[in-house]
């Protein structure tokens, strides 16, 4: 996912980050319901079936529109697991999607550890010595 964060500062991974809203049954309400749109941004979705997209936002609405009072992350998460038999290729790119950071924060963080961690003296960490001090740091 890196290599789409950063292009020239074009930052192209920005439209998956838009895009990938789409897997909040809430934000998918909201959002544009032309399935050709996250066709062409979220890799893998033109194998969704236009029924299962049709269904999938059919299914959100209900959910919404039934006025429950809800967590937003217990929701989405207990939206995904209760319809996943309905909506599989959804449901396998959600969960593939749902961990998708928005923002290079993580990133960042990392790199500034091992810049700390892998000193000129450290050069010759093996990858996994090197995992195991990124770890505990």
């Amino acid at each position: 996912c890196f290599r789409y964060m950063v292009d020239g500062g074009n930052q192209p991974g920005i439209a998956i980050l838009k895009a990938a809203r789409i897997f909040d049954p809430a934000s998918a309400t909201l959002l544009s319901s032309a399935k050709e749109e996250y066709d062409s941004h979220i890799p893998g979705f033109k194998d969704v079936s236009r029924q299962e997209f049709e269904l999938y936002l059919e299914l959100a609405r209900k959910e919404i529109n039934s006025g429950l009072p809800r967590d937003p992350a217990v929701f989405v998460q207990a939206f995904w697991v209760s319809n996943s038999a309905r909506l599989p290729k959804l449901y396998s790119m959600y969960s593939v999607f749902k961990n998708l950071s928005s923002s290079s924060a993580d990133t960042e963080r990392s790199f500034s550890a091992l810049k700390n961690i892998l000193t000129k003296k450290r050069e010759s960490l093996s990858q996994s010595n090197l995992k195991h001090l990124l770890f505990l740091n």
